[in-house]
């Protein structure tokens, strides 16, 4: 079975966390999941250009085209 995507508000939190020099350990912990899907995401942004802060005005479904 596939794995479920994330919300788009978790990716956030997931590259604010990154943002605040945690671990993908940490982050994976804090967020429930492995740090190896937490690389991927990581990965899937640093591909589309973005970080945190992202852009102002950013939307969730330009988020989710950008990441996805």
């Amino acid at each position: 079975m596939p794995a479920e995507r994330l919300s788009m508000r978790q990716v956030k939190e997931i590259l604010r966390l990154k943002a605040n020099g945690l671990s993908n350990r940490q982050i994976g912990k804090s967020m429930q999941m492995s740090p190896g899907s937490v690389c991927r995401y990581l990965q899937r942004a640093t591909a589309s250009g973005l970080n945190w802060p992202l852009p102002e005005g950013m939307s969730d479904k330009w988020l989710r085209v950008s990441v996805f």
